[in-house]
């Protein structure tokens, strides 16, 4: 985002949108409390931060959206399986 305002690249309204998810507690461990865990917290930093530049450059925002992740009860017991297996746009 830095080198696309330097290079005046940022459109009026533009808008910075993540995407993560929650997913069955089962899976907190590895996705929230453990290694994936810290990507998502600095997913989340940078998107404060990438907030703030767009907001003071008078373009747009910045945003994290959240979605619940559907996994099927075969894969509750192994997220390896649920994150190959889970279809972005049908949640299946």
């Amino acid at each position: 985002m830095q080198a696309l305002d330097e290079a005046k690249l940022i459109a009026p309204g533009a808008t910075a949108m993540a995407y993560s998810y929650i997913g069955p507690e089962v899976t907190w461990p590895v996705y929230r409390n453990g290694t994936i865990g810290l990507a998502k917290n600095d997913l989340e930093r940078a998107a404060r931060r990438i907030d703030a530049m767009l907001k003071v450059n008078g373009y747009g925002r910045a945003f994290i959206s959240v979605n619940k992740a559907l996994v099927n009860p075969g894969q509750l017991g192994d997220p390896r399986r649920a994150a190959l297996h889970c279809d972005p746009l049908t949640g299946s």
